[in-house]
């Protein structure tokens, strides 16, 4: 019978089939079961916007209703997702759903594993890439988002898979495979922008791969990053093309409100929006991050620096591999040692390295870097492995494979998290709230004041005007003016806050000619915390 040999070596058709599927769902269940122990997810963002931007998107008023926050135009599509789930199912099987789809991560991580262990039996590639998988479950931001709304994990199967794809593409001298590689990570772009530190590193892993395996070949590296920037291009414009040209003709920016120091729209400052919380302090906190993950840190409000996310976290895998595979490769080096099998191993290194300095000088923050935490225990463990096949010559040992295994999992075992983004009990309705409760607001202006609070307004009626305020985005007096419009067309205004907050809620600066009526707030409870809707007059 004719063999095939994609990933699965010489394995027959059936049989990879067979493969395939159990490692699909056998990770999908691991993966709900850990999603149905956790509980809901009850995140910042999602009580902020995922939701909310969702609701935007799906009725046309994302620049009519906006918040006027940082995160107003943040990744509506995905957001979509979320909306049409939390809309129409119960906590409960949203969170087993978006556990499915995370899981396709977990699977990809495997596949990737298994196609860089192909040189050893099929047992030892198993029972390898099970421990690969296992253990990029337990890391840390797969672990916090699992269930979850932050959307990091949910979008790493394609960037996974596109590397899979490019080493398929060199092995087989197919470009048409590079195409693919490239839309994949283009698609994910265009649905969240944090990805595209990934297409920086697959340009930067075939400048170097392909000079190296092709001799400093200029063409064939023309060739090869064409197809790819091209593709991902493709891809990015396919997914975001109208909510770009949407904030461009509203905004002339479109991706308002960020690197206005490139398009210099009139409706906010000429600068780069950059959270400066994450950053390093100076050259060697930029070479010392991957090793300061190693301790758990413990944020505490209104610090003013943070190590890698707001929830206490610890990985050691990062500082492993900026020990681990230079070692290797200098050991390469002076021993002159050169073999075509290193060949998808160094595009894999060469991938994370240069998403990992794009990442460092453009978010710092981890969470943007899901995809590649997920493939931390393959790196490791294919370097384990084939270090000692090739530099040990331990390729029957076993105990090499068992060594590799255990060093994996004791490291991913000591990312074990002790927290996450927000979870409570499983109920019957996501928010505990109902469009009944808000029908009288017809026709209304809403204010709103408190954040987060985006949960709540979808289930105030359609036809309602919704802003924020003004102070949560440094934007001009231009946007000002055009932003507080509504301001003028409305005599049903209404400001909301959280309950707990009225009496120390005064963010509406006197200017703006609002007064609120505190004293005669009607309160609607939520599973999240009570809401106050209170009646305004506006002085223009």
């Amino acid at each position: 019978m004719h063999r095939i040999t994609v990933s699965f070596g010489r394995i027959r058709p059936v049989a990879s089939v067979i493969i395939g599927m159990t490692v699909l769902l056998t990770n999908a269940a691991v993966v709900c079961i850990i999603a149905r122990s956790l509980g809901a997810d009850i995140n910042w963002d999602l009580l902020n916007y995922h939701f909310y931007n969702g609701y935007l998107w799906a009725h046309g008023k994302l620049i009519q209703d906006s918040l006027c926050t940082e995160q107003s135009y943040l990744d509506p599509r995905l957001n979509f997702f979320y909306y049409l789930l939390i809309k129409n199912f119960a906590p409960l099987t949203v969170n087993l759903i978006i556990a499915g789809f995370q899981s396709l991560g977990i699977s990809a991580a495997w596949l990737l594993c298994f196609h860089l262990l192909k040189i050893y039996n099929i047992r030892t590639r198993l029972i390898l890439s099970s421990v690969a998988a296992i253990s990029a479950i337990i890391g840390p931001i797969f672990w916090s988002e699992i269930g979850g709304t932050m959307g990091d994990t949910l979008l790493a199967s394609p960037i996974i898979l596109a590397i899979f794809f490019s080493l398929i593409s060199q092995e087989r001298d197919r470009l048409i495979y590079l195409f693919f590689a490239g839309l994949l990570v283009g698609f994910v772009a265009g649905l969240k922008f944090t990805n595209m530190i990934y297409a920086v590193g697959f340009v930067f892993a075939f400048i170097l791969t392909t000079l190296y395996r092709y001799k400093f070949n200029i063409r064939r590296l023309v060739i090869v990053e064409t197809i790819f920037c091209f593709s991902f291009l493709s891809g990015f414009v396919l997914l975001y093309f109208n909510i770009g040209y949407l904030l461009f003709l509203t905004y002339k920016n479109p991706i308002f409100p960020y690197f206005n120091n490139i398009f210099h729209s009139p409706y906010i400052g000429n600068y780069a929006i950059r959270d400066e919380r994450w950053f390093p302090q100076n050259l060697i906190g930029y070479i010392t991050l991957p090793f300061e993950f190693v301790v758990r840190h413990h944020p505490k409000p209104n610090q003013q620096h943070i190590i890698g996310m707001e929830i206490p976290f610890r990985t050691i895998f990062p500082a492993l591999y900026f020990i681990i595979s230079p070692s290797i490769l200098l050991y390469l080096y002076f021993k002159k040692i050169k073999n075509n099998e290193l060949y998808d191993i160094f595009f894999v290194l060469s991938f994370f390295a240069g998403s990992f300095f794009v990442w460092e000088e453009v978010f710092s923050y981890y969470r943007y870097f899901a995809a590649a935490e997920m493939i931390f225990p393959t790196i490791l463990l294919v370097l384990l492995v084939r270090w000692g096949r090739l530099i040990m010559h331990w390729r029957h040992h076993s105990m090499t494979y068992v060594a590799a295994a255990l060093l994996v999992a004791t490291a991913a075992a000591y990312s074990l998290p002790d927290s996450n983004w927000g979870r409570e009990a499983f109920s019957s309705s996501y928010f505990g709230a109902s469009k009944r409760e808000f029908k009288s607001y017809n026709n209304a202006l809403l204010i709103v004041g408190f954040r987060p609070l985006g949960f709540i307004l979808p289930y105030f009626p359609l036809d309602d005007r919704i802003i924020g305020l003004p102070e949560h985005l440094g934007i001009t007096q231009k946007f000002q003016k055009k932003y507080l419009r509504p301001l003028l067309d409305y005599k049903n205004i209404y400001y909301l806050t959280d309950a707990a907050e009225i009496k120390n809620d005064r963010e509406l600066p006197a200017h703006y000619g609002v007064t609120v009526n505190y004293e005669n707030c009607s309160i609607y409870k939520t599973s999240i915390y009570p809401v106050a809707v209170c009646p305004v007059q506006h002085t223009p």
